[in-house]
């Protein structure tokens, strides 16, 4: 397995930004497959360049200002696109807030060319994490990393950054290619 694994804390990206800048690295790296889905994009509006969106709810969509044809509402355990359709799915700082994270998955995989790859995002535990499950429960749903292992195990995973600390939740950032 050629798995590029990379751990850095905070201050060795250049804090929450240099973890961001990360993400907009990845994202460069993998465009050219297309048509690119962003699943999810919420209030961030990381992947404009994107070929299709959607999210769970239209509220971010619209506030976005993203073209009408390109937008779809839908749950990604539940994806309306054809099998073997979609070149790159991203789904960024949005399947934590998923119940079922493994439908989800199954379903990108599901929507994925052959070959096609998917850059997810997870939560990992941490006090952070404990404290947000205490605070906000049902809310986040994080993961060790065995679990996300598992998640993946009939996936190739490709790259699998990880931003580790005590402050913030432990996050997992992952280029992975279905197959």
């Amino acid at each position: 397995m050629n798995t590029v694994q990379e751990y850095f804390t905070p201050r060795q990206c250049g804090g929450v930004s240099g973890y961001t800048d990360q993400k907009y690295g990845l994202l460069n790296r993998y465009k050219h497959q297309t048509p690119w889905l962003s699943v999810g994009i919420g209030e961030t509006g990381l992947e404009y360049e994107a070929d299709l969106f959607c999210d769970f709810t239209f509220a971010p969509l619209r506030r976005q200002r993203l073209p009408w044809y390109r937008v779809t509402q839908a749950d990604v355990q539940e994806l309306p696109y054809q099998a073997g359709s979609i070149g790159l799915v991203s789904a960024l700082s949005m399947l934590y807030y998923v119940p079922d994270q493994a439908r989800a998955v199954d379903e990108i995989g599901r929507v994925l060319t052959p070959g096609g790859r998917a850059i997810l995002e997870f939560l990992g535990w941490s006090l952070r994490a404990v404290h947000s499950m205490w605070k906000y429960p049902l809310q986040h749903y994080p993961l060790w990393p065995y679990q996300i292992r598992h998640l993946l195990r009939e996936w190739k995973i490709i790259e699998w950054h990880r931003m580790l600390c005590d402050v913030q939740p432990t996050k997992h950032l992952l280029v992975v290619e279905h197959g």
